[in-house]
């Protein structure tokens, strides 16, 4: 097997696991940490949109870029981006509320940003508990369907962390460089997937390659 794609799978799973241990250490172990549970929820919460958007990524940087190696973690780093959201939900869950659903209810209940976030959760769930290949056999075209939902999660995603920092895109009021850098990268990936534009991005790289390919004239 190319040895290549083997390391670039083991930077995905030790980037992956090496963040959440940077990110318990940091919070948790630093005695200058403040407020360490909303922090590490704000980091997970970033962390597993970032996760989201560079599975997003696999499918068109793999058919545009030709960077297959690329491509073939989309699925490893789709479900790290699940486990990040599992931990920011836990740490929601456990940590600022105890397990104490009846508060956690009316929290849920008056508060908007969190219907979009739990919303992009449970569908990212869905995607997860079928990203086995037994699944796939099972749902047959369906798995296909229902995995499209990877095309809805990124945007509900990114519109929480709006509501979050309170961000205003029209007037570009309160915290919306974050939010607004990570709206962009989704844009993008969703244009570059639609047939027309693929396939200009397509032409343009192979024309870009075999004009530095072609030798010059002596």
């Amino acid at each position: 097997m190319d040895k290549k794609i083997e390391w670039f799978r083991l930077v995905v799973h030790i980037g992956a696991w090496g963040t959440l241990l940077v990110l318990i250490l940091v919070n948790f172990f630093n005695p200058n940490s403040v407020n360490p549970i909303l922090t590490f929820e704000h980091h997970t919460g970033t962390a597993a949109l970032i996760f989201l958007i560079l599975s997003l990524a696999g499918t068109p940087v793999g058919s545009i870029l030709e960077w297959k190696d690329f491509a073939k973690r989309k699925k490893a780093l789709g479900v790290y981006g699940f486990m990040f959201a599992a931990v920011h939900v836990l740490a929601f869950l456990w940590l600022d509320y105890g397990f104490q659903f009846k508060f956690i209810f009316n929290v849920v209940k008056n508060t908007v940003y969190i219907w979009f976030g739990l919303a992009a959760f449970i569908m990212a769930l869905a995607l997860a508990i079928t990203s086995f290949k037994k699944m796939k056999q099972l749902m047959k075209k369906n798995w296909k369907r229902l995995h499209r939902l990877a095309y809805v999660i990124a945007p509900l995603a990114v519109i929480h962390f709006f509501l979050i920092v309170k961000a205003n895109i029209l007037t570009l009021q309160g915290n919306v460089i974050e939010p607004l850098i990570y709206g962009s990268i989704v844009l993008i990936l969703l244009l570059v997937r639609i047939p027309p534009i693929k396939r200009g991005l397509i032409n343009l790289r192979t024309a870009i390659q075999s004009r530095t390919r072609r030798p010059n004239p002596v």
